[in-house]
């Protein structure tokens, strides 16, 4: 049942154990418990996509719940709820745990100047490069096995109909069609042994790593050296390492005909993991000649003149299922709305950043436009539903005016330092926020299905040592973890509180696993 139910009695059984079969089966059923469904049919209330049946990304939805839980426990705090201390000394609430910063580095190769940014993330991407597969030949070999059967069982039926067309005796064209779909179901019903057994690519997961730590070039970015497009390179290293890490592996690319596909390529991710030549320089380094800023004026009219979304590209990205229209409009942008195939590139490599999803402020005008004071009667109307009046203006303003878009921002930005409600303060240096980039593995989500547009997912956690599966309300030891076939995958640092080591403040010796360095 789905509270679980005990084996049945067995017959012939003791009074005594009639009678301790009954009290189990009464404690099993008292027991509380929250059916998956409950809690995805709470999460998702109100929002336009996770609040239907249709099948979603697990990594969105990741993102959306950490957003949840981030909105109630600052409403909690702010009411003075109890219990609400240890969230302001651990960053305000439950995802800082999983939140870093990341250091981009942008060199112009015209003029090899350089110039460092810093942002949030709470997740990092790998591709998977099928190119690096060791068993390529093992591959192909598959393929024309599997060729030469369907081949072969093709010329079969057709054999199988002539024959009946010669054969039939009288039996006419009704017996002619039903003794050729016989045959075509025969040849479909051939032993399962017989046909030969899909062979997924094996990519070494060191391969996806180095993949995501290598330059990566963007062709006509304007620098701010020479003031003209240019083509440049770009890095991204960590700048900390957070208490716990979540890795998505990107299972999901769009194929040569433009159609999303899902990469079924096998990469064996390691249990014990270490990142830590990943770590930042810390900004500009001895020899590099920094980038010069863009010059005021440039800047004012860069704002004043700034593009729109090419709406044919936004249209196919989402006709394709890449994201959400926000993503989309990002993209294009991103891109200078060269073309739907580099926007689609783009939008895959980023689509773990935070504020992917955000409504795109209208950019500043010359005269101050932005600024200007919002209507009071757009204000009130936010406040009635809970913000202050400074939050509501400062929505207004990055929404162009829009009080419904306007209340989405203030939701998607709640963690913003300057967007918060007076309350208790938060620290934002605690004791495990950066470490050793030396992590554990204990959990793993992967999706059962060969489309993106369907399939179900399941998740697989190491508790006191011991792997198990978490389908449904169906839980059970897990003997084979899916470590080569995950979507998402669930750090803990060694070194941060409640790690997997053997005993707290002592990891466990971790081998490194990222062949690259750290400039």
């Amino acid at each position: 049942g789905p509270r679980g139910a005990l084996p049945p009695l067995v017959p012939g059984a003791s009074a005594e154990e009639a009678k301790a079969h009954r009290e189990a089966a009464e404690r099993l059923a008292s027991i509380a418990y929250v059916a998956p469904s409950m809690l995805r049919n709470l999460l998702g209330r109100g929002h336009a996509a996770f609040s239907t049946m249709q099948q979603q990304d697990a990594e969105e939805y990741w993102g959306h719940l950490l957003d949840r839980l981030q909105r109630e426990e600052q409403r909690q705090r702010a009411s003075g709820a109890p219990g609400c201390d240890s969230l302001a000394s651990t960053g305000g609430h439950l995802g800082a745990l999983f939140e870093f910063e990341e250091e981009t580095r942008l060199q112009c190769t015209t003029s090899a100047t350089v110039r460092y940014t810093t942002g949030p993330a709470r997740s990092i991407v790998l591709p998977i490069p099928e190119e690096r597969a060791t068993n390529k030949a093992e591959v192909e070999a598959a393929k024309a096995a599997a060729a030469a059967a369907a081949s072969s069982e093709d010329a079969g039926a057709a054999g199988s109909v002539a024959k009946t067309a010669r054969t039939g005796e009288g039996e006419g064209d009704a017996g002619s069609s039903s003794r050729a779909a016989a045959a075509a179901a025969s040849a479909a019903a051939a032993p399962a042994g017989s046909a030969p057994q899909e062979v997924p690519l094996k990519v070494p997961f060191e391969a996806c790593l180095e993949a995501m730590a290598a330059d990566a070039f963007v062709p006509d970015l304007v620098s701010g050296a020479t003031g003209k497009a240019e083509p440049h390179t770009k890095r991204t290293r960590f700048a900390r390492f957070p208490p716990y890490l979540m890795l998505q592996m990107r299972r999901y690319t769009v194929g040569d005909d433009w159609q999303p596909k899902k990469v079924t390529a096998e990469v064996v991710v390691p249990e014990m993991l270490d990142i830590s030549a990943l770590r930042a320089g810390g900004g500009l380094q001895p020899g590099e000649t920094a980038m010069p800023a863009a010059a005021a004026t440039d800047a004012a009219a860069s704002a004043a003149a700034a593009p729109e979304p090419d709406a044919g590209i936004v249209e196919q990205l989402m006709m394709l299922g890449l994201g959400s229209d926000n993503a989309c409009k990002r993209a294009a942008l991103a891109v200078d709305n060269a073309n739907a195939e580099v926007a689609a590139g783009w939008l895959m490599e980023h689509m773990g950043d935070a504020d992917i999803n955000d409504p795109i402020a209208a950019p500043a005008s010359a005269g101050g436009a932005a600024a200007d004071e919002p209507p009071a009667a757009l204000v009130e109307t936010i406040c009635a539903m809970g913000f202050e009046p400074a939050q509501a203006k400062r929505a207004l303003r990055a929404t162009d005016l829009d009080p419904e878009r306007a209340v989405e921002w203030l939701f998607s930005h709640a963690g913003d330092e300057d967007n918060s409600p007076e309350q208790a303060p938060v620290t934002t240096e605690w004791a495990g926020r950066d470490g050793d980039g030396k992590y554990e593995l204990f959990g793993i989500i992967s999706h059962l299905g060969k489309n993106t547009g369907g399939g179900h997912y399941v998740a697989h956690v190491k508790k006191n040592g011991t792997w198990c599966i978490f389908n449904d309300r169906k839980v059970a030891l897990s003997h084979s973890p899916p470590f080569g076939l995950g979507y998402l995958y669930f750090f803990r640092r060694l070194d941060a509180p409640g790690s997997l080591s053997d005993e707290p403040g002592k990891p466990r010796a971790v081998q490194p696993t990222c062949p690259v360095n750290a400039e």
